[in-house]
């Protein structure tokens, strides 16, 4: 399968203020995500950013809003259908830890 610029999109899911410290190696994935960010810029393939409860969890981490359009977080990911999406993050390795005996 190819991926074309035209018909793609970064989609960041729920990378969050109070959410990302919760990640392990956070600091790190930050840093990738950063990357990445960077070359769709680059290769002109839009992002944008979707978050669930601001009130509790807070906003789209301020290092990577900068690489997002203004009503990124805001726009629902729905509304980028027709385009392929690479999904960035994921909130289940907080959620779905296993557990330590």
């Amino acid at each position: 399968m190819t991926i074309h610029r035209a018909d793609s999109l970064v989609l960041l899911i729920d990378v969050q203020e109070r959410l990302a410290p919760a990640i392990e190696g956070g600091g790190q994935v930050v840093q990738r995500l950063e990357l990445l960010l960077h070359a769709a810029r680059r290769l002109e393939v839009p992002a944008l950013a979707s978050e669930q409860y601001r009130k509790g969890l807070g906003l789209t981490l301020a290092t990577l809003c900068e690489y997002l359009p203004p009503e990124s977080p805001r726009r629902s990911a729905a509304r980028a259908s027709g385009r392929s999406s690479s999904a960035a993050w994921s909130a289940t390795s907080v959620c779905c830890r296993p557990r330590s005996t």
